[in-house]
């Protein structure tokens, strides 16, 4: 039973069903069931991380039309090695995007694993910083941070 409008339901499958003897009204309830089942996996988040533009299966709230959500998209890329002090400008070719929900990665440095953004409370010049832009993902290892040898960065998005 729900209480609240549809538009706020959460993507909750009952654990337990009802099923009538009635066949056309089991064809019914079946029908109805498959649809929530196939609607709650899809708003589950989709976690394949590829290098091509994949659905997250994240949905965002639309100022525009709160009844029409907007699709939230990833993109993966991976990357070589940045020296100290060093900026890595990587081109996205991806059209089309509205607002970035989010960018991140790990990398792996001649010392250790470390976030990207990664930051230091002790030492401000070996943090990793991270920027988007309509062309490109920017990648700033610190003036006296460990070189960096490999990463992956990942960038989720809305477009048009």
């Amino acid at each position: 039973m729900t209480y609240q409008p549809a538009n706020t339901e959460s993507s909750f499958i009952p654990a337990t069903e009802y099923f009538p003897p009635d066949d056309a009204a089991l064809r019914l309830k079946l029908t109805d069931i498959y649809s929530k089942a196939a609607a709650a996996i899809n708003l589950k988040e989709i976690a394949l991380y590829e290098e091509f533009e994949q659905l997250t299966g994240k949905q965002f709230y639309n100022p525009a039309d709160p009844q029409k959500r907007r699709n939230g998209f990833r993109r993966v890329f991976s990357f070589g090695a940045i020296a100290a002090g060093a900026t890595l400008p990587i081109t996205h070719g991806i059209k089309g995007i509205v607002q970035t929900t989010f960018i991140g990665g790990c990398c792996t440095t001649a010392i250790d694993s470390r976030s990207v953004p990664y930051a230091s409370v002790a030492n401000v010049n070996q943090q990793i910083e991270i920027q988007s832009t309509p062309t490109q993902i920017i990648i700033t290892n610190g003036a006296a941070a460990p070189a960096i040898t490999s990463g992956y960065v990942s960038i989720e998005y809305l477009k048009n």
